[in-house]
């Protein structure tokens, strides 16, 4: 009775470590918020981005929605269900660092960035397109 039980444990464990490592490469889209102090309304930008996983290496590229200018994805890296790359913008001084888990077909995260007077700090939602 041990014996069976422990086997199902370690089958359930690899299954959830191979979800957990799945490839996401392709493309995505979605939104970045970033709620400004003495703003009324947040602003909402729409991104499109596109994934290249190499094992734990992440490449690619982001931009707004529509626009055909895209940034490349630098210093990207998957670990498990755990996604983090940078990017550089017009907007801001420094690269902008994406901090993101994996969930199923949707990305789910933080971005930041430095700006001239502080910092930038926006929410982040991808959907496999």
């Amino acid at each position: 009775m041990r014996t069976g039980w422990l086997g199902w444990l370690a089958a359930l464990l690899l299954a959830a470590g191979a979800l957990s490592a799945a490839d996401i490469s392709g493309k995505w889209s979605g939104f970045v918020v970033i709620e400004e102090e003495g703003e009324d309304e947040p602003i909402r930008a729409a991104v499109d981005v596109e994934f290249r996983q190499s094992g734990t290496k992440l490449a690619g590229s982001i931009g707004r929605k529509g626009d055909p200018e895209r940034v490349a994805i630098q210093n990207g890296s998957v670990s498990g269900d755990r996604i983090s790359f940078e990017a550089m913008a017009e907007e801001v001084d420094s690269l902008m660092r994406f901090t993101l888990r994996v969930s199923g077909d949707r990305i789910l995260g933080e971005i930041r960035g430095k700006l001239e007077d502080g910092m930038l700090v926006g929410k982040v939602t991808f959907t496999r397109e």
